[in-house]
């Protein structure tokens, strides 16, 4: 879009710089002013394409921004690019640097034609100088947006301000009129130069030769203007690169509200899952709730059967206990009447049996007390019978001596 216009204007430069001696000095203004115009006119286009990116860009922005509210003015700004990715923030500082360089550029462009409208200023002839004739040197300063020549009947500008003014408003015009310029806008601009430098032509030979010594001032802003040019090409260049980083941005930024709104319906699908698991939920947790109070109060009421089975079944037993005991008793009863009985007829042995040991001690003591009769008996017994002995033993030696004195 860009380029374009800047390769026509650079074509238009190079047709025009050496040919503007030979017209003279009003077909050289006329041709500045139209260079002046066409870069007006692509300052203009470059605002306009600088403000349209911004437009889209907050407008990507915008479709980028979650579902729960989308960012509105500069104070959502921060937070939207806190919750980009990281590419996507980088690209996007490196798009705002890029757009701040821009604004730089055409600032100094700016100045450069405010200092070239001076320039024309002062190049533009006194009152004095052409009063001789004033509708050859009216003509070419202010020429018009179509190519033709302005009507001589027009009533001139004061102080010399009629083209520069007419150069804006047809600039404002051109900006205005056609949103989105393209090169076939631009290169008219050129066409609009040549007419503007044949129209030129017509001029008188007093103010050719009146201005012909700033011929060199001409080709001094001819060569400020292709360098203008050159810039406003690489300018153009840029843009264009920036143009296309954002269309890959907004593709990018595309993809990531594709991907948003695509997680956005995995979301509420997911909320609705959530939604019906969390009625079954609530559902399995009330049945569970009512099969619990059953089991409760079955529990309860199996409980109450059991202890009443196992009341019976003790009273059963304590019955059954209470009828064994009565049995166990009679049973000892008729054991211990037995075992008094026995007693009874045990103490009467045992006192037949004390009377009998009475009885024996008795006896006992009546054979001892003979017993000791009898030794005492029989040792005086013996103690005759040793005297006995005795006796007759010394009669039995006296005999023996006696028999034994005979038979010697």
């Amino acid at each position: 879009m860009l380029p374009s216009a800047s390769a026509s204007t650079l074509s238009a430069l190079s047709k025009h710089p050496r040919a503007s001696q030979k017209p003279g000095e009003a077909g050289d203004k006329a041709l500045l002013e139209c260079q002046v115009k066409e870069l007006l006119a692509e300052a203009k286009a470059k605002e306009f394409e600088i403000s349209k990116l911004r437009t889209e860009l907050q407008r990507s922005r915008g479709r980028a921004a979650p579902e729960g509210g989308s960012p509105d003015g500069p104070e959502a700004t921060p937070g939207l690019l806190e919750a980009q990715p990281a590419e996507v923030r980088a690209l996007v500082g490196a798009l705002r640097e890029k757009n701040g360089r821009f604004q730089r550029e055409l600032a100094a462009l700016r100045e450069e034609n405010q200092a070239l409208k001076e320039k024309l200023l002062s190049l533009e002839p006194s009152p004095a100088s052409s009063g001789s004739s004033p509708a050859s040197l009216a003509s070419p300063a202010k020429p018009s947006l179509n190519g033709m020549l302005p009507d001589p009947n027009d009533p001139p500008t004061a102080n010399g301000e009629g083209p520069l003014k007419t150069s804006t408003s047809s600039s404002s015009d051109i900006t205005k009129g056609s949103p989105s310029p393209d090169s076939s806008e631009f290169e008219k601009i050129p066409s609009r130069s040549d007419s503007a430098s044949s129209a030129g032509l017509v001029v008188g030979g007093d103010g050719r030769r009146s201005l012909g010594t700033r011929d060199l001032s001409v080709e001094c802003l001819t060569e400020q203007i292709q360098k203008m040019e050159e810039s406003h090409h690489s300018t153009a260049e840029e843009l264009q690169a920036t143009l296309q980083e954002l269309s890959d941005q907004q593709q990018v930024v595309q993809e990531l509200t594709a991907e948003n709104e695509r997680l956005a319906e995995e979301k509420g699908l997911l909320q609705t899952s959530l939604q019906q698991q969390r009625e079954r939920v609530e559902a399995l947790a009330q049945k569970n709730e009512a099969l619990l109070g059953r089991l409760q109060e079955q529990a309860k009421s199996q409980e109450a059967e059991a202890r009443s089975a196992r009341v019976a079944e003790l009273e059963q037993r304590y019955a059954e206990l209470v009828e064994s005991s009565r049995f166990e008793r009679e049973k000892l009863v008729d054991i211990q009447q037995q075992l008094s009985g026995s007693l009874r007829a045990l103490e009467k042995e045992h006192q037949e049996a004390q009377g009998q040991v009475r009885t024996l001690r008795e006896e006992k003591e009546l054979l001892q007390s003979r017993l000791e009769k009898d030794r005492e008996a029989s040792g005086e017994a013996g103690r005759a019978l040793e005297a006995l002995r005795g006796r007759t033993g010394g009669s039995g030696c006296r005999r023996r001596r006696r028999g034994r004195r005979p038979r010697s």
